[in-house]
């Protein structure tokens, strides 16, 4: 059975998309499995977090204008680049999540990921 064009792309967009919710969804379950803690989160940690979160959205930027051209031939290098470097800060929100319990930097990661599956489309149209 022969595979279509762009068709491992598109798999390996959904196997991106959906290790990403499975690692959310479980970082939320098991924070809420415990008791509610009532110190603050730590503050380097947030500052860590809303960095990568500012980075990501610079290098995505950045690989965007700079690739412009890999990314309309669809070059799956670049493209997988470019969704990794959109998964970072959602899982790095999931970690966030089972430290502190607090889930906004999770959906902020969420919103970088969608950012870079549309900065970054696996096919054209």
């Amino acid at each position: 059975m022969q595979q279509r064009p762009g068709m491992s792309l598109h798999i390996i967009r959904l196997a991106m998309g959906a290790g990403l919710l499975t690692f959310g969804t479980g970082a939320y379950i098991a924070s809420r499995m415990r008791p509610p803690d009532t110190a603050p989160a730590p503050e380097n940690l947030t500052w860590a977090a809303w960095g990568i979160w500012g980075v990501a959205l610079t290098a995505l930027t950045a690989w965007r204008l700079l690739r412009a051209e890999q990314v309309e031939r669809r070059d799956p290098t670049t493209l997988i680049v470019g969704w990794a470097i959109g998964e970072v800060p959602a899982l790095f929100g999931a970690a966030y999540l089972l430290v502190t319990g607090q889930p906004a930097l999770l959906l902020a990661g969420y919103v970088v990921f969608s950012a870079a599956m549309l900065l970054f489309p696996a096919r054209r149209g």
